[in-house]
């Protein structure tokens, strides 16, 4: 990822997502980024590691492999390079799916969590990359299954040590 660092607007947001942190809840003294390579966590990786040091709070990351990318070691490479960048530790933690199981997405995501829990030290907040769009998509989604009335209202901001800083 090219560097944002010196960006006027990059700055901003950095602003931006950290006053939005501090209104949600208290800056940690620890973080984990729950690193999928994708856009949103890797520049949720670069703002974390940015408040971190301006912050003085430790940031690590974690990724997930689930033994389903033909290109996982590219990607690992790269994510190496992007914490090395930052000074960010990286973790990566493996299992095993199964691709042509029923109800692959959702086995993905509960072995995720699980795995990214167990990374987890007493005082670490874990963070991921989801922001308003995904918020609206799964409302929207939840709400073509569901036969309920009332409906959903997206994806949680904090849900226990769980926190979404670009939901700002």
């Amino acid at each position: 990822m090219k560097s944002t660092r010196n960006h006027k607007l990059f700055s901003r947001l950095i602003t931006h997502v950290g006053d939005f942190w501090q209104r949600c809840c208290a800056l940690p003294s620890a973080c984990v980024v729950a690193l999928s390579g994708g856009r949103d966590s890797m520049l949720l990786l670069e703002i974390a590691a940015t408040l971190g040091k301006q912050h003085g709070f430790v940031v690590r990351a974690v990724h997930v492999d689930h033994g389903t990318q033909k290109q996982q070691v590219a990607i690992e490479a790269g994510l190496l390079r992007e914490c090395q960048r930052l000074g960010v530790e990286l973790i990566i933690v493996r299992t095993a799916l199964d691709q042509l199981a029923s109800n692959f997405e959702a086995r993905a995501r509960d072995a995720r969590l699980k795995l990214l829990h167990k990374s987890l030290s007493p005082n670490e907040m874990l963070l991921f990359g989801h922001h308003l769009d995904d918020s609206y998509e799964w409302a929207l989604l939840q709400s073509l299954r569901s036969s309920r009335v009332t409906p959903s209202l997206g994806i949680p901001v904090i849900n226990g040590v769980r926190f979404r800083p670009l939901m700002c």
